[in-house]
């Protein structure tokens, strides 16, 4: 028996190890463990006025905080009864995707290029790729503007309030965020072009599952064609070796993220999008 130690995760974002164990030339048990503990953000909002829940969730990662900011307003107007104006939610949509174009950006071009390209990092790979780092940090410059101007920072914004905002986009910010998407067009066909053509082992998984809606929403659906409530489907245990906890669907392994939404809600992709996965 072979037992392989991985002490830390590199390029992820976040902070994890892995234990592999080996017999006889086959792989009989993998154990990821998540290291970084619970924060318990559940409790830091007990007791403080409703107004300040959001900027506390928005502390719970610093690339991903405008989702966290808007889950918890749209539970606290729920919770008053509140629907805001068509506008409103529009405008936290555009933050969302704002947010999305940074995290894969900064996935994608800094994270996985090196490694598909065959650099130790983004820096090394610059010496002979730099263009394709530039264009990365260009559109992950772009996701940040969008991120600042809804969410009043580029990390953990202070802006997104229950029933609106503390401040609002100008006409100027919000044609100028129009102007360089139009612009960056150009770059995100070409991203599609680099990460799509590459041959590497991609992640397998016994489902796909995402939220039924557009960016969120209270029901999910997987690629059986089950439509549910969280609760309903998805088991959660414990494990001594992780802070994380494992999840299952139907009792099996499945996967979230950026494939099961393109997978499982292709017609809610713009024309571009769809054009984009057509020509893969």
């Amino acid at each position: 028996m072979v037992s392989i130690e991985i002490e830390a995760f590199t390029r992820v974002e976040g902070n994890g190890g892995a234990e592999i164990i080996i017999e006889n030339g086959e792989v009989k048990d993998v154990k990821v463990k998540i290291f970084e503990g619970p924060r318990f953000f559940e409790l830091l909002t007990l007791g403080r006025h409703y107004w300040d829940v959001p900027d506390l969730e928005a502390r719970i990662c610093a690339i991903c905080y405008l989702s966290h900011s808007v889950a918890s307003v749209l539970g606290i107007e729920r919770a008053f009864g509140v629907e805001v104006p068509e506008e409103i939610m529009l405008l936290r949509e555009l933050g969302l995707l704002g947010e999305l174009i940074e995290s894969h950006a900064l996935h994608l071009y800094l994270l996985v290029a090196p490694d598909l390209f065959g650099y130790a990092d983004a820096i090394r790979m610059a010496s002979k790729h730099g263009e394709i780092v530039k264009e990365g940090l260009t559109i992950k410059a772009f996701g940040n503007y969008i991120r600042e101007v809804i969410g009043g920072r580029e990390i953990h914004g202070i802006n997104v309030k229950p029933g609106g905002f503390g401040r609002y986009p100008t006409i100027e910010e919000l044609e100028r965020m129009e102007m360089q998407s139009e612009a960056l067009l150009k770059l995100a066909r070409r991203a599609v072009g680099i990460f799509a053509n590459q041959e590497y082992l991609g992640a397998k998984a016994e489902h796909y599952v995402a939220v039924n809606g557009y960016l969120y929403g209270d029901e999910l659906i997987a690629d059986d064609g089950e439509h549910f409530d969280y609760f309903k489907c998805i088991e959660e245990k414990t494990l001594p070796y992780s802070f994380a906890k494992q999840s299952r669907y139907k009792g099996e392994v499945f996967m979230v993220g950026a494939l099961p939404r393109v997978i499982l809600k292709y017609e809610m992709l713009t024309p571009n999008g769809k054009a984009s996965l057509r020509g893969i």
